[in-house]
């Protein structure tokens, strides 16, 4: 906003739409962090270390739905024409639903071939995942139309729909591993009908036609850089629940999950930065505006608000594991919280440069970051190997999470000072 644009009709309009931005993000992730607690507490430790393997893989698939589709969606679909962009979203829609069944498919096969509890858990996530991430998309496509009333509303369906069902079975007691996807689905399925409402009853009468060779290339050379760092995202942050519960056994899964679980909250808040400041900053950088302001204040509210959410949770620490888990097998990784907390900052600084070189169209950038992270990994695994300990996973996630970080921030100067000289950095 301008000077010249701070009315109260502008400030409304932009409340309203950062209000939503956050209600939304709060009600879909909100979900996932109340089942997570809800199953850590109502779960046998074995029994939530399979599904938290699961739910990474879950996170691993979508982020390959990021990369080829909602991200480039975030990037490219404020671009598109008013007129045009309910097709562009269907179309993009039936892409996604395409790349979702392919993935639980494989998902599937490979739970086939494994040990009884995680089968069961990776088939669960496998027939859940087309439901998840289309519900995850008709989030993200009102975002490009600043609808964000719309995306809230699918979400509180989300929302309603799963935390409703895992209280009913949990207090009754008939919660179990397989309930918990049948529930997850469910909810997707949910999410979909209300949110598909709106793009059914849309016409799309005298639109132009948005071909899908169009949108493929389109997202396939935003997304190639941002697909391969999803896949090294899997080698790295995505594969300490399996990594831990090889080497150290499910229960030790579920106490990093479980532990991991009291830093989401803040993950989710930088998750709304990034859902909501990507489509910006796009269209800005797009018309070549003046986004210094933007971006320093981005940087500034991010940074003071992970520190005060840290000091927060180390501070209540023992009383929330024992309020909300209650499990006295959880207290005694309580120190986790620590850790977890130097992760989170870190992660914080690293959300914040990422989402800066997407909008710059510098995918490749955090490719290259994450590579320096897998190396770094792999060289530290051999560490693991050697001596198996949960607080040396902690250390090498950490390591890892700032190596990334410390290539982000400098590639994230490097395109600043080359967009101040008016060049461009190229991919």
């Amino acid at each position: 906003m301008s000077e010249s644009s701070l009315n109260l009709p502008v400030i409304w309009k932009w409340g309203k739409r950062v209000g939503y931005s956050v209600l939304d993000q709060g009600l879909y992730s909100g979900s996932h962090f109340l089942l997570n607690l809800l199953l850590a507490r109502w779960l046998s430790p074995e029994e939530y270390g399979a599904f938290a393997i699961s739910f990474s893989v879950y996170l691993f698939l979508s982020g390959f739905n990021y990369a080829f589709i909602l991200d480039p969606m975030a990037v490219f679909g404020p671009l598109v024409q008013i007129s045009q962009q309910s097709i562009y979203v269907k179309r993009t829609f039936v892409l996604q639903l395409g790349l979702s069944v392919f993935l639980s498919l494989i998902v599937c096969l490979v739970g086939l071939a494994t040990s009884k509890t995680v089968s069961s858990a990776l088939i669960g996530i496998g027939l859940s995942l087309p439901f998840l991430l289309s519900a995850l998309f008709l989030r993200n496509s009102f975002y490009i139309q600043s609808e964000t009333e719309k995306s809230a509303l699918v979400s509180s369906v989300y929302f309603v729909t799963i935390i409703g069902a895992i209280i009913v079975t949990g207090i009754k007691g008939t919660i179990t591993l397989v309930s918990a996807f049948w529930i997850l689905a469910g909810g997707g399925l949910a999410a979909i009908t209300v949110g598909g409402f709106y793009y059914i009853k849309k016409s799309n009468i005298n639109i132009e036609s948005i071909h899908y060779s169009e949108i493929i290339s389109r997202n396939w050379g935003y997304g190639k850089w941002m697909g391969l760092t999803a896949l090294l995202n899997g080698f790295t942050t995505l594969s300490f629940p399996l990594l831990i519960g090889v080497a150290l056994g499910l229960a030790e899964t579920a106490a990093f999950r479980a532990l991991q679980n009291f830093i989401n909250p803040m993950f989710q808040m930088l998750a709304v930065s990034v859902t909501f400041f990507l489509p910006i900053l796009s269209k800005k950088i797009f018309e070549k505006a003046n986004i210094t302001q933007m971006i320093t204040i981005l940087f500034g509210a991010t940074l003071s608000v992970t520190m005060i959410y840290v000091v927060f949770i180390n501070f209540l620490s023992k009383p929330l594991i024992h309020l909300i888990l209650k499990q006295d097998f959880y207290l005694e990784y309580s120190w986790l919280i620590i850790w977890f907390s130097i992760y989170l900052i870190l992660v914080a600084l690293s959300t914040f440069f990422s989402v800066i070189l997407r909008a710059m169209k510098q995918s490749k950038f955090i490719y290259i970051s994450k590579m320096a992270g897998v190396v770094t990994f792999t060289v530290l695994l051999m560490v693991l190997i050697i001596h198996r300990s949960l607080s040396l996973v902690m250390l090498i996630l950490i390591i890892v999470t700032a190596v990334e970080c410390g290539r982000l921030a400098r590639f994230f100067l490097k395109t600043r000072s080359e967009m101040d000289k008016g060049h461009t950095v190229s991919e």
